[in-house]
């Protein structure tokens, strides 16, 4: 049976919701520290785990090849985590992960976005989630648009629990062989 561990970055504001492991990291966290940290806990358990990563993901209205402003954001440029953020050039980081990670679950904004001109660019998400999934050898996971996060209040608390509840857009599956595919689809929606 696989164990949970949440990896939030606290720039993404709330509480993580309650699972077995919760490393909370920021934009101080260098990501080796982070994903060794992940590392040992998965190490210590009976198999491989499945991990939640918590944090924003980099969206932008700039359209650098049209060299125009776009009314919809785009994301697919990587994920605010840790000191140097997740991005083409610190996927490499996470391949400490490799074998103790059987799914990685990704709540971030665009995540894997790559739209139409940006393939083998920096903001090719997709191609991001491929690497990250050979890497460790894990399942990913992640939308190709904008989340809503609701929080959900803590009782007697000024705290608030983090909700994401269901993806929107296209939710991607990424598998260690190299494929992907789209899973589920949502239409984005606004709380």
């Amino acid at each position: 049976m696989s164990n949970n561990a949440i990896l939030h970055d606290t720039r993404l504001h709330g509480i993580a919701p309650h699972t077995d492991y919760v490393l909370e990291i920021n934009n101080t966290t260098p990501l080796d520290s982070a994903f060794t940290k992940i590392n040992s806990y998965a190490l210590s358990q009976s198999g491989p785990i499945t991990l939640e990563i918590m944090c924003h993901g980099f969206e932008s209205h700039t359209d650098t090849i049209g060299q125009q402003t776009l009314a919809n954001s785009f994301g697919g440029g990587g994920l605010q985590l840790g000191a140097e953020n997740f991005t083409f050039s610190t996927v490499n980081k996470a391949s400490v992960l490799f074998g103790c990670v059987s799914s990685i679950i990704v709540y971030a904004c665009g995540a894997a976005n790559t739209r139409p001109g940006y393939e083998g660019s920096n903001y090719d998400g997709q191609r991001l989630f491929k690497q990250l999934s050979v890497l460790t050898t894990a399942t990913v996971y992640a939308a190709d648009v904008t989340q809503w996060y609701f929080r959900q209040p803590i009782p007697l608390s000024s705290s608030n629990i983090i909700d994401f509840r269901r993806f929107e857009g296209n939710l991607w599956r990424f598998t260690p062989d190299g494929n992907s595919s789209i899973i589920e689809s949502n239409q984005l929606t606004a709380w």
